[in-house]
């Protein structure tokens, strides 16, 4: 799928990408996958790319570049929501040449622990997301990343990224890797500079 040269005024996420929900999800077993987004202008409202929450199936490769992303009323630029209700994967995203600015809440989010928390009999699985010069010019906090200690997202990459934000991150069971990153003109190489 393609996704190119849109502009999103949306009521809700702009760009949301599912694969089923609990029980259904589990009986389809297909994975949203190979999915591309370039040059588009997401302004409204919640998340700018949204993975989730319905995503038992899984979703993979998926490729977003050259977009600009912001506005007043929008909260995240990455958005992963799962839970252990829910269940499902998300792996190999890449997030290169994106200028973000305006977002009421995190960069990115990607939260295990949200609507229903870690109450059910799935186990979410997030790896190899790397977001590539990124550019943020105003946000809440650069990151929320909440995995379980029995599933850690795994293989989180900043590169060559800037952010401008007003509060600290949120980090819980995740490996992340930095190359040449700062958060408001202060270089970070561990994620305990993000706290």
């Amino acid at each position: 799928m393609v996704i190119r040269g849109c502009t999103f005024d949306a009521g809700d996420d702009c760009i949301a990408i599912k694969s089923g929900r609990e029980a259904d999800g589990l009986l389809v077993n297909v994975p949203s996958e190979d999915i591309l987004i370039e040059n588009c202008v997401m302004r409204v409202k919640y998340g700018a790319i949204t993975l989730g929450s319905d995503m038992t199936g899984g979703v993979r490769n998926v490729f977003v570049r050259d977009c600009v992303i912001g506005g007043p009323s929008l909260y995240f630029g990455l958005y992963i929501k799962t839970n252990s209700i829910r269940g499902g994967f998300a792996e190999n995203i890449y997030l290169r040449d994106i200028e973000i600015s305006n977002l009421t809440k995190e960069v990115v989010q990607c939260n295990f622990h949200r609507g229903e928390g870690d109450t059910g009999p799935l186990t979410p699985v997030v790896r190899n997301v790397e977001l590539r010069d990124i550019t943020v010019q105003h946000a809440r906090n650069a990151l929320m990343i909440r995995g379980y200690r029995r599933s850690p997202i795994q293989d989180f990459r900043l590169v060559n990224c800037t952010f401008t934000v007003d509060e600290p991150s949120t980090i819980q069971h995740a490996a992340l890797t930095f190359d040449n990153v700062t958060v408001n003109g202060h270089p970070i190489t561990d994620v305990h500079q993000l706290r």
